[in-house]
């Protein structure tokens, strides 16, 4: 029997230690490419500038958010 978890949204950190949250988009997005299943993630970052958030974006994040986080950002 396999346990498959299925989450409606993912909010990521970019900086994580050892491998980044790029790194784990991309890691997602090609799993839900073998599955047919999308779950919108959201980068959760103190890289606030354009650049990062473009770059959160190529990578497979449906949105960017800037730490200190707002729940109203949400």
């Amino acid at each position: 029997m396999s346990f498959v978890i299925q989450p409606d949204i993912l909010l990521c950190e970019l900086l994580l230690p050892g491998e980044d949250g790029y790194w784990l988009i991309r890691q997602i997005r090609g799993l839900e490419t073998k599955r047919g299943y999308h779950v919108a993630a959201i980068a959760v970052t103190v890289a606030a500038t354009e650049q990062e958030r473009q770059l959160a974006l190529a990578a497979g994040f449906d949105s960017h958010i800037a730490k200190p986080l707002k729940v109203d950002d949400l």
